[in-house]
């Protein structure tokens, strides 16, 4: 069986295969003819017991100029190794350079064969879980469970990796400001309580193991990092740098959320409190939304969804651990708008953290799709998902008011 993949980002084409034989070998020469093949990687060999009928790759490089390459190896349900998928890669894009298609066959073309092709797509833009979907539309079978629990591990080993680094920027960011008063307290202390509700639901619901290494590392990087904050907002530091604040009214300003803070926020004109307006009432249209369309999957008329495997304990530990996340950005966004600034916060943790988060929920449903495996970690597929469009307020404050400090402190340099 031949499938014909077209990536729809780069427009370059795969031929996805089965091994073939000697006795198929003319009909799938006729199709290499007429998609332009000039490279076919042959993964595997076919079993010993049928392997007198393997096609001979000499004789077809002979007799069509068409290089087979046996460089790439990996074990079914295996990951390719780096200098795979770089070789891979490499003849991929001398393929597109030369306007050519590159052929790729394993025995039946719907384990290994398509990884690699996925790699492809995902390396020109496309989405992981749609580079799944869009193989399997063309090739049904392909990317089996194997081969989906090898995109499960790697992106959780991936989102693993974001949050080992998560922290080292707003670490950074505190030591250079020698302050911490950019960082709400009531953010780290929910994220906190996030961490230990979500580490014991893990550990009672006995799910995927980069989960539990995830949730260990969290909360050892708060700790550290409300460590951090105290440290530096301890009563005797000196202070460093007078910092002006112009009031517009007397009933105008107010204090940080952090009432250890010794600054006091500017004033919320008209546009802020009319932009807080509109993140609250979003805010809830989207959980309204989301919880609402969860609700409907989950409660389908003729969905097969097994209830009994739904534990209360740990799934209390579970949403609980979610409502914790996805409210602790919130009185991180309030002071923002409060102080109407973001200094001290830095930007690429915030972007690890969505990098992190989405490569997690990735790896739980690239595991499986089954509705009772989906309602069981819902709660952390929730915890993570639900914090992206808070995470975005944030960079969306993050470009407001950055942009407006530059403006000013350009002004200031040219008054001077």
């Amino acid at each position: 069986m031949i499938s014909v993949i077209r990536s729809p980002n780069t427009n370059q084409k795969f031929l996805l295969l089965d091994a073939p034989t000697r006795d198929t070998l003319p009909t799938y020469i006729d199709v290499f003819k007429k998609e332009n093949v000039s490279d076919l990687i042959r993964i595997c060999h076919r079993p010993s017991a049928i392997q007198n009928n393997e096609y001979d790759a000499e004789e077809l490089e002979k007799s069509t100029g068409i290089k087979v390459s046996d460089a790439i190896k990996f074990e079914d349900g295996g990951v390719p190794s780096n200098e795979a998928i770089e070789s891979w890669l490499n003849l991929a894009e001398k393929a597109k350079e030369n306007e050519t298609t590159i052929g790729v066959h394993c025995i039946a073309g719907i384990g290994r064969a398509p990884v690699l092709i996925a790699i492809s797509l995902i390396e020109g833009g496309m989405d992981p879980l749609d580079a799944i979907a869009y193989i399997r539309k063309y090739r049904r079978g392909a990317l089996n469970k194997n081969q989906s629990e090898l995109f499960a591990r790697l992106f959780g080993y991936f989102s693993i990796g974001c949050w080992i680094v998560v922290f080292t920027p707003q670490f950074y960011e505190n030591y250079k400001l020698k302050n911490t008063d950019g960082v709400s307290v009531t953010f780290l202390t929910l994220w906190i309580l996030g961490d230990i509700l979500n580490l014991f639901g893990i550990i009672l619901q006995n799910l995927l193991f980069t989960m539990l290494l995830l949730a260990l590392y969290y909360l050892m990087a708060d700790c550290m990092l409300m460590a951090q904050v105290f440290y530096y907002r301890r009563p005797h530091q000196p202070i460093e740098e007078e910092v002006h604040v112009y009031e517009t009214g007397p009933d105008e300003t107010t204090r940080l959320l952090n009432h250890d803070a010794a600054t006091v926020s500017r004033a919320k004109n008209p546009k802020t409190r009319g932009i807080i307006r509109l993140f609250f009432v979003s805010s809830v249209c989207l959980w309204l939304g989301l919880l609402g369309g969860s609700a409907l999957f989950f409660l389908w008329p003729g969905q097969t969804t097994d209830w009994s495997q739904w534990q209360i304990v740990p799934q209390m530990f579970g949403w609980g651990s979610a409502i914790l996340y996805c409210s602790s950005r919130i009185p991180q966004i309030m002071q923002n708008f409060r102080n109407e600034s973001v200094q001290g916060l830095s930007l690429v943790m915030f972007i690890f953290s969505v990098v992190g988060n989405i490569t997690y929920c990735v790896s739980i449903v690239l595991e499986s799709t089954d509705p009772t495996y989906l309602l069981i970690n819902y709660p952390w597929i929730l915890g993570s998902g639900g914090t992206l469009f808070f995470d975005f307020t944030i960079f969306f404050q993050f470009y407001m008011y950055r942009k407006r400090t530059d403006v000013e402190f350009k002004n200031i340099n040219e008054d001077d």
